[in-house]
């Protein structure tokens, strides 16, 4: 037999406090009692202290023979059984308590009990009524000097109430881990004397998992390790005073290592956690990814700088068709006069005297450098206004730059194309000139809208290959003249106005658009046949 028995409930204590006070083990002190029933019979005796101690114990106590039939039954057995005490003496302990369930179990209790050894377990007992629970039993054996087995002790109890918490428990928190490993929000917890973390849902491993490896997992591992080191004062500092207010929740917003390479923002909240005697032993923290609410605001920002920017190129378009116009008018008066002189000249050349050609072809030599000069200050003037920021080239959103150029296009056109934006590259930013680069996309969308039919198409197609952003505007409009395409790029050249002469402009659209490439080191090139549209290709370095 063991000398001690180890029973959880605390009525079960009970019974080992009594047998201290005795100065028995509680084994010997049931053998003892079986003793007493022995030499005499219940009716012929008052009960014994023992026996009135074992049934105090809020615990099922009964013993059995050698062959198995009850010699005692305490009063708790009666309570829990429903057989009295006169109803369970005498009979085959297998009759009263057990179920077939726990009929199978019978085998391993006695080859247990015959090794001198005790047993303990759960089984499905059967009360009177024939209701069945589930019970803690104890079997103890009572062995004679040669070993012999001469008696079995029981002890049981119900377990039912037990059961049920713990499967309510193993529910609550079944239910509980899936809530917090499958929703999409980020949870970690840390101690505070390590700085480790002691737990990562689901969520935070499939995103962060791969920074770690089976020898050094992310649990037990540094949360510095998940967040860039320019954070790290901001996650120590708001962790402080998390610690120092154990019931108020911080938050804050940290960057993350990406897998790609790239940095995302997650929006945490920090909530210390207490132990049983209110000291602070971990950190929860709950993060949401916030990393496309960032771009998104970040791309709102942008968008808005370029929509002004946009504006200005537009004024700055205006104000260049508003010189041309001038020049147009101003230039009339000299071109008149020079027709005069000319008229005058070939009509009237044989009547006129030497002095008088001379003057009429120094009027018109006059006229002509005012022409000239007109035309400088115009070109200068017009080259000041698109030199005024020459060229700043900084980190740009290329794909942003093209939509918006392309929104802007179809929204101050008149009956235009069917346009489109096709992106076949994975670029964020670009090197470059933001303006220039405005001022290339501006251009040859308006020269494709111009001279394209409304029952044409337009396209602009942002590519890459090697280091070069390519940028092509592919038009289904009248097409170029293999004899105009080696001139596109001059300052006021205009093709064939037989062609275009319902279509306004400047002749500078091109020769911009080329100052602003080769500014970058870069490349435009046209390809184009009359009828069947035109392409122009630029490609721009995307880094410096």
């Amino acid at each position: 037999m063991t000398d001690t028995l180890k029973i959880s409930q605390q009525s079960a204590r009970r019974l080992q406090d009594y047998a201290q006070q005795a100065g028995q083990s509680p084994d010997a002190l049931l053998a003892q009692l079986l003793d007493d029933y022995n030499r005499q019979s219940r009716e012929s005796r008052a009960p014994s202290l023992r026996e009135q101690m074992l049934d105090a114990v809020q615990q099922a106590i009964m013993a059995t023979d050698a062959t198995g039939r009850i010699i005692y039954w305490n009063r708790f057995a009666e309570t829990l059984y429903g057989w009295s005490h006169d109803e369970a003496i005498g009979r085959p302990v297998m009759e009263v308590t057990p179920t077939e369930a726990t009929l199978e179990q019978a085998n391993e209790i006695m080859a247990a009990l015959s090794e001198g050894r005790a047993w303990s377990g759960e089984m499905l007992l059967r009360r009177k009524d024939g209701s069945q629970f589930e019970a803690r039993f104890y079997d103890y054996p009572i062995l004679a000097d040669d070993g012999r087995i001469v008696g079995i002790i029981g002890i049981s109890y119900d377990i039912t109430a037990e059961k049920q918490a713990e499967d309510s428990l193993r529910r609550s928190e079944a239910r509980l881990r899936s809530i917090v490993e499958t929703q999409s929000a980020y949870v970690v917890r840390t101690d505070i004397v390590n700085i480790h973390y002691t737990y990562a849902n689901q969520r935070f491993i499939d995103h962060y998992g791969w920074m770690y490896t089976d020898d050094e997992p992310l649990v037990g591992s540094s949360p510095t390790c998940t967040v860039i080191p320019e954070d790290h004062p901001l996650m120590i500092d708001t962790a402080r005073r998390c610690i120092k207010n154990p019931d108020q929740p911080f938050q804050v917003t940290l960057r993350k290592p990406a897998r790609d390479g790239g940095v995302g923002h997650v929006l945490w909240e920090f909530v210390a956690l207490t132990d049983a005697d209110g000291d602070v032993n971990e950190i929860q923290c709950i993060g949401i990814d916030i990393t496309a609410q960032k771009q998104a605001d970040e791309m709102r920002v942008e968008q808005a700088g370029l929509r002004g920017r946009l504006q200005k190129e537009k004024e700055l378009n205006s104000l260049i068709q508003r010189a041309i116009s001038s020049l147009a008018h101003d230039i009339r008066t000299p071109l008149a006069i020079i027709k005069t002189s000319r008229d005058l000249l070939g009509r009237y050349f044989d009547r006129m005297d030497e002095s008088q050609r001379r003057q009429r072809l120094n009027q018109i030599d006059r006229q002509l450098l005012h022409v000239t000069h007109m035309m400088d200050d115009l070109a200068v003037a017009v080259r000041s206004g698109l030199s005024e920021r020459r060229f700043t080239p900084t980190p740009i959103c290329i794909v942003t730059l093209c939509r918006l150029c392309l929104q802007e296009m179809q929204a101050v056109s008149t009956n235009p194309p069917p346009m489109k934006f096709i992106n076949h590259t994975q670029l964020e930013k670009i090197h470059a000139d933001e303006t220039l680069v405005m001022r290339v996309l501006l251009n040859l969308l308006s020269n494709a809208v111009k001279y394209t039919p409304p029952d044409g198409a337009v396209a602009l197609i942002l590519d890459e290959a090697d280091d070069w952003c390519i940028i092509r505007v592919q038009d289904s409009g009248i097409g170029i003249k293999p004899d105009d395409l080696s001139r596109v790029f001059e300052p006021f050249f205009r093709v064939d106005e037989a062609t275009v002469q319902d279509v306004q402009g400047t002749g500078l659209g091109l020769s911009i658009v080329k100052d602003c490439v080769d500014l970058h080191g870069g490349h435009i090139q046209i390809e184009s046949e009359p009828h069947q549209g035109t392409l122009v290709m630029v490609m721009l370095p995307i880094a410096p």
